[in-house]
């Protein structure tokens, strides 16, 4: 497959339904030769580049021999959109390139450090060949934005519907759909287990909305930090954030304190305390996260591990044993103190509990229910009434008076259909530090400048809490009184809560 027949895919399916995505997918596969080079690119599975808009920019100019503002300002008049804005500020007078999707993938993988460097000059001969067309996408799947609307979901719906005789959705609980693809088109069937120190895609829960599964526990919620622990049968350890980025360095404490024998993968939380042993603040969490200073920060900042599911035990994957068989596994390999507490199945009675000891409130999780990755009816947590959202920061303003030097109120948005749904902004709640952290990792990443509002990527994901969710008269969602809790460097932008969560908030 060329690039000129990828580029006009995706424009053709850009405003289709996600069922018209899904059909065309297939027939794309089936005229693809190269289909894990394919699925890669759309499924953005290639190591990070190093580019953000401001160096996308000064590349993009020096290769075409222009000024930045140039580039800049046809961004701006396609609404910070820097592929449409450099298709339109070149047109479509170039012939397509004779590049081979590939080619298209390795280029992407190049990491662009310096502008006067070789990544530069692979860059540059690779781009001067493009179409204006060619030039939009490769500028979007490099800055990892496509904006198609093509989620893992709909590729892995695509993938079933060009392999019906196999189970997809299960292959993707263990394989990259690039590993699939690679598999199933040389003739094997993906392995079905589970490496140590390949981190697994977390399960995440959903808002009690009053609908209990039939079988179900409760445990506590407690106010820390999601880990994955990995630990091999040569008793190496390996801990991953939510993200997936090794962050061993920063638990050397838990790694040995959890001398425990077998090897395992497990999901756990990790929570500050205080000298007593009690709960203390999350917010004391960032000096295990931030600080240069790995063993200061452990004394400054002591933790306590909780376990709450098994992934893996002994080589055998629990994935699709149920969450009644992964608790007994827990219960019978596992020190009773390092294991989540399990409360009353009396919603009111566990969640006044939780809250008194000074907990973050109360996880409902349905027993007969396997492992599944992503958001899950089958995780349901409680917390109190206040409404509590996780969301993206995609704009900011500078105060006034003391605030004049750093951006003090904050531009929220949520993930949609179109991308990032913007409800609101937020300005209470910061600490004099937060906000000085705030204002230099967003200058980093601003995309446009217009009415002295700074239009950011949508990078940084923040925790806010509202009193309640409004619908405005033009029809769109705001949020009374927000106030920020804390940043969530766990997350990625598209953990964020959904349009959809905010209107059953109503």
């Amino acid at each position: 497959m060329n690039l000129s027949s990828f580029v006009r895919f995706c424009e053709s399916i850009e405003y289709r339904t996600p069922t018209e995505k899904i059909k065309r997918l297939g027939s794309l596969l089936t005229s693809t030769e190269d289909k894990a080079s394919l699925i890669s690119i759309l499924s953005l599975d290639y190591p990070p580049n190093n580019i953000g808009s401001k160096r996308a920019v000064e590349w993009i100019a020096k290769s075409l021999n222009v000024f930045d503002d140039e580039i800049i300002t046809s961004q701006e008049i396609w609404d910070g959109d820097l592929g449409q804005g450099v298709w339109k500020f070149v047109g479509d007078g170039s012939d397509y390139s004779n590049y081979t999707i590939k080619q298209f993938y390795q280029m992407l993988n190049v990491v662009c450090s310096k502008l006067d460097s070789s990544s530069f000059d692979k860059f540059d001969s690779f781009f001067s060949e493009l179409s204006g067309l060619e030039m939009k996408w490769f500028i979007r799947y490099w800055t990892r934005t496509p904006n198609n609307g093509i989620l893992e979901s709909t590729l892995i719906k695509a993938l079933n519907l060009y392999y019906p005789q196999h189970d997809i959705v299960k292959f993707s609980r263990y394989n990259s759909l690039k590993s699939i693809v690679t598999y199933l088109e040389s003739g094997k069937i993906p392995p079905m287990k589970l490496d140590y120190c390949t981190f697994i895609k977390p399960s995440l829960a959903k808002k009690l909305n009053n609908n209990l599964p039939e079988n179900y526990t409760v445990d506590i919620k407690y106010d820390g930090n999601r880990y994955q622990l990995h630990r091999n049968d040569n008793g190496d350890m390996t801990v991953f954030n939510r993200k997936g980025k090794i962050v061993t360095e920063q638990f050397t404490d838990i790694v040995e304190e959890v001398d425990w024998n077998g090897s395992f993968i497990i999901d756990t939380e990790i929570y500050p305390v205080d000298i007593q042993g009690n709960p203390a603040p999350h917010s004391k969490l960032g000096t295990r996260v931030h600080s240069k200073d790995k063993e200061k920060a452990i004394r400054d900042c002591p933790v306590k591990l909780i376990i709450f599911d098994v992934i893996s035990f002994n080589g055998e994957s629990c994935l699709e044993k149920s969450y009644r068989e992964r608790i007994n596994i827990l219960k019978d390999n596992f020190d009773e103190e390092y294991i989540t507490e399990f409360l009353s199945n009396d919603i009111d009675t566990a969640y006044n509990y939780a809250i008194s000891g000074g907990y973050e409130g109360i996880m409902i999780k349905d027993l007969d229910s396997e492992y599944k990755s992503g958001r899950t009816n089958s995780i349901l947590k409680h917390k109190p009434t206040r409404i509590n959202l996780d969301v993206v920061i995609t704009s900011a303003e500078y105060g006034t008076g003391k605030n004049s030097q750093v951006m003090s109120s904050f531009g929220i948005s949520v993930v949609s259909d179109n991308g990032y749904t913007e409800i609101g902004k937020v300005g209470l709640g910061f600490t004099e530090m937060q906000l000085f952290f705030l204002t230099n990792e967003l200058r980093k990443i601003v995309d446009k400048y217009a009415k002295e509002v700074f239009y950011v990527l949508p990078r940084i994901v923040v925790e806010v809490e509202a009193d309640l969710v409004t619908q405005n008269k033009d029809g769109t969602y705001g949020l009374r009184f927000p106030r920020f809790i804390r940043i969530r460097d766990d997350k990625y932008p598209t953990d964020c809560n959904t349009l959809e969560d905010v209107k059953e908030m109503i």
